[in-house]
């Protein structure tokens, strides 16, 4: 489970990421990011364009939080990541899902711990 301290979770912080014009984008997913001098924090958001039943959306945000939880351990810095899922996301499985996240931590330029 990600803490709260490392969650986005204000709304102020989410449409400050969000309108940085910073993006890495996937088939499965948009990546917003902004370098802050925090810890790194993410945030998740699946829309009802993406799955229409919520326990579709809940399945890709356990996804998503789990494989952010994974890579927030082995990463340092200060950033702001939002994940918001694509259509693609549906159907994917974690390996892709990690995949997405993955990439997205090295586009961003977030660095693994020594």
């Amino acid at each position: 489970m990600i803490t709260r301290s490392r969650r986005i979770c204000k709304k102020k912080d989410i449409s400050k990421v969000f309108y940085g014009k910073r993006l890495v984008v996937s088939p499965r997913l948009a990546i917003y990011y902004c370098q802050t001098h925090q810890r790194i924090r993410a945030g998740f958001i699946v829309g009802k364009k993406t799955a229409r039943k919520a326990v579709e959306r809940n399945r890709i945000r356990r996804l998503l939080r789990e494989a952010v939880r994974s890579e927030l351990e082995i990463r340092e810095g200060g950033f702001d990541i939002l994940f918001v899922a694509q259509a693609g996301a549906k159907k994917a499985v974690f390996s892709e899902i990690r995949e997405d996240v993955e990439r997205a931590f090295f586009l961003a330029g977030i660095k693994k711990k020594k």
